[in-house]
């Protein structure tokens, strides 16, 4: 046999067996929690003989037995056991090798993915100090922190994850780890929903999470393909300027995908301000840009030694990656979005490597799909910011209006696939995701940050939810769940030391937590006793002297009703008058204000602009910084102005959860078209309510704990529920209540339908 056969040879067998060391996934390791009934929980490996029988066995009793693939991969679903703070053994073994596995715990297990706000640490969240001493009383909650793996051109994702992070237990990691490495996101959400469950059943959460990455970078490549990009354009007039200087080559990550007409990726206008559409938004994205950009003298910090090193490394690069970078002379500046502080974070590595479309899938193969293999309660999601330049939000199949659902639907796929048949116990993986902060550029000047009329993160909202305003929709799933960040931004200077007002990434990461374990208690564990959304438009109509008018009344305003079921009895409240805009057909494209004047139980009042006023559109909260009054000025506010969190106009009032923003077009009978409510596309019907206020002159937030006469509900104050035929909940209410228009809400192992 010559030497190159016997090469040959090596190199195939060792491709049929990866390794001869029986191994079990670091997520299945010491100290792990295990996903608890009605689940079952997966475990898996790598190492057994090629179909040699594989045993698994809980403190010397074995349950489940399965047989080894050809690579010697391996994977077994244990019966469904209840959740426990009694630790146990796993032992898996072959006839000749054994693994053994301490100290696991069987209860509640959630995966938390996403770029810069997922990944931003405990550490860095907002009264770090005081939260991480506070951890200690969490022993039963342990988390995980998966490392930042890469791994493009294949098709085939690695079997296990790399750990950065192994499982450590909340009340042992006073020394810094885990949370210097861990998730302020995952964290808080973790920590709310255990509180929620009880305090008696383990939670395990995986943080698998790199900041500065797109989507396309998360998805399969073959998931994408149907997805079309956002029409040709530059999202700099300095593109056409780089292009000539040679950075397309250069500094491919972002000009292959900030100027792409500029760089010939493909046919089609050049950027430039202004154009729009007969319904006063933009044919390109930059409808009413400011015609003067400042300058890059203009932009803080002025060195790139202070850009890189300083610590609020989080501010955006995107109008002035290609000069920084120049300026760096080769060293690195993340040109996905935002400025990394090490050269070794993988987000580095993926932009070295040539941009976006050299590694599509890369972090699904490296990180995500690994983590999928185990049985989760479900999966939470931050991410969009590094996908703003093609959000799209109201046109499907384009954009991150087509990515975001063909991604939520690519990690069912894999899901489900990656476990024996109905060996989860789920029907659909349940899967939160994050509305994005308010936002602005805080590299430009102050003023800057409000007098945006991009709205290019709006557009992006309203891609996360599908257009159809909340969920569960018929789009993500019925067992999809949200919280909206609109009203938490970094304010009046720094906050933790690392962010400034306008910074996509708040520091306020316990609100976030807050809300998304409220969604995920009610969406997924059937609690009906929790209030957990904000007030979702379901019907709102036109009073003007061209519109129906009723009893006479000749004002000119704009009347809204909230959905009262997903308020759970609870009311409107009205902490502003900003953020509510109409369209005219007589405005040019022109976007109008309609100030919030009052709230009266679930339905809300704002002022038209004139008493003849011909609305075709309607608006709220459709701002990249949408809570505060300045971004909706008719002139730049001073330089020096703050903005508050927790500063959007409509509220629900005991919960203090926002309403998310909306955008529906008006018919000539004056009544709102929503997509997301069909049925009350109906002339709004006035309710009795209890009491009422009113946002006067001079400013002040007034409550209202006012509740819709006849519907108080009734529901029992335990969290056991019934489930019907349908999988929606059986809620014991006032008869007069009524749940139209309420998405079914849907417990852990059950299908669900109806969902608009």
């Amino acid at each position: 046999m010559t030497a190159a056969c016997l090469l040959l040879l090596l190199v195939s067998t060792r491709a049929l067996v990866p390794s001869l060391a029986l191994t079990v996934s670091p997520l299945v390791s010491d100290g792990a929690v295990l996903v608890a009934a009605p689940a079952a929980a997966h475990i898996f490996g790598e190492g057994a003989a090629r179909k040699q029988e594989v045993r698994v066995a809980i403190d010397g009793q074995t349950l489940a037995t399965t047989t080894a693939n050809e690579d010697g991969t391996f994977g077994a679903s244990l019966p469904p056991r209840k959740a426990s703070t009694a630790p146990v053994t796993v032992t898996v073994s072959t006839d000749t090798q054994q693994v053994v596995v301490n100290n696991i715990l069987f209860g509640e297990v959630w995966a938390c993915s996403g770029q810069s706000n997922m990944q931003m640490t405990v550490s860095s969240a907002a009264n770090a100090t005081a939260e991480i001493l506070r951890a200690k009383q969490y022993k039963h909650i342990r988390v995980a922190t998966v490392a930042q793996i890469s791994l493009p051109n294949t098709t085939v994702p690695a079997y296990e994850p790399q750990m950065q992070q192994t499982w450590t237990d909340a009340a042992t990691g006073l020394d810094g780890a885990p949370w210097t490495t861990f998730s302020a996101t995952c964290w808080f959400f973790g920590r709310n929903l255990y509180d929620r469950l009880g305090g008696d059943v383990p939670v395990g959460l995986v943080a698998v999470s790199v900041g500065g990455t797109a989507i396309e970078l998360w998805t399969p490549v073959s998931d994408q393909s149907k997805c079309q990009d956002a029409p040709c354009f530059d999202t700099n007039r300095n593109c056409a300027l780089w292009a000539e200087r040679g950075e397309c080559k250069r500094n491919p990550g972002y000009m292959l995908v900030r100027c792409r007409y500029s760089c010939k990726q493909c046919a089609g206008p050049p950027w430039r301000p202004g154009g729009g559409g007969g319904d006063g938004h933009a044919t390109l994205p930059y409808l009413q840009a400011k015609t003067a950009l400042p300058s890059y003298s203009e932009r803080t910090p002025v060195t790139p030694e202070q850009y890189v090193n300083d610590d609020r490394r989080g501010h955006s690069t995107i109008f002035d990656a290609p000069e920084m970078r120049a300026a760096l002379a080769g060293q690195f500046v993340n040109d996905m979005s935002y400025a990394r502080h090490s050269p070794n974070d993988v987000d580095d590595i993926i932009d070295s490597q040539g941009g976006l479309n050299d590694d599509r899938a890369s972090l699904w193969n490296g990180m995500l799909a690994p983590v999928l293999r185990m049985s989760l309660s479900g999966l939470v999601w931050y991410q969009a910011e590094a996908n703003y330049y093609n959000p799209t939000g109201r046109t499907p199949n384009v954009g991150y209006r087509c990515l975001f659902p063909a991604f939520v639907n690519a990690v069912r796929n894999f899901y489900r696939a990656s476990k024996p048949a109905h060996g989860d116990g789920m029907s659909e993986l349940p899967f939160g995701f994050v509305q994005l902060a308010g936002y602005c550029d805080t590299l430009w000047k102050a003023a800057d940050c409000s007098y945006s009329s991009l709205n290019l993160v709006a557009e992006l909202r309203w891609a996360q939810v599908s257009g159809l305003a909340k969920a569960p929709n018929r789009v993500l799933g019925s067992s999809s769940f949200f919280a909206t960040a609109i009203d938490l931004e970094a304010s009046n200077g720094t906050v933790a030391g690392n962010a400034t007002w306008g910074d996509i990434h708040p520091p306020d990461k316990q609100h976030v937590g807050d809300r998304l374990a409220r969604a995920a208690m009610a969406v997924v564990y059937g609690d009906t006793t929790v209030h957990y959304a904000g007030p979702v438009l379901s019907a709102c109509e036109v009073r003007t002297s061209m519109h129906a008018k009723r009893g006479g009344d000749n004002s000119a305003y704009l009347d809204l009703a909230f959905d009262a079921t997903l308020l759970r009895g609870d009311a409107i409240s009205l902490h502003a008058a900003h953020g509510l805009e109409v369209l005219l057909a007589s405005s040019n494209g022109t976007w109008l204000a309609a100030p919030l004047v009052r709230a009266n139980g679930y339905t809300a009042r704002a002022q038209l602009p004139t008493a003849n006023s011909d609305v075709i559109a309607v608006r709220y909260a459709w701002r990249d910084n949408p809570c505060c009054p300045q971004s909706y000025g008719p002139t730049e506010p001073p330089s020096n102005y703050t903005c508050k969190e927790l500063a959007c106009a409509i509220y629900a009032s005991s919960s203090e959860l926002p309403a998310p923003p909306f955008y529906a077009s008006v018919d000539r009978s004056g009544r709102c078209q929503l997509p997301w409510n069909p049925a009350k596309n109906a002339k709004l019907k006035s309710k009795k309510v209890s009491t009422s206020h009113a946002l006067v002159a001079g400013g002040g937030v007034f409550v209202s704990t006012a509740v819709v006469a006849g519907c108080r509900s009734s529901m029992a104050k335990s969290r056991s529920t019934a489930v019907d035929a349908n999988g929606e909940l059986s809620v014991k209410s006032d008869p007069r209540c009524t749940r139209e228009g309420m998405a079914p809400l849907r417990l852990r192992g059950t299908t669900s339908a109806n969902i608009v």
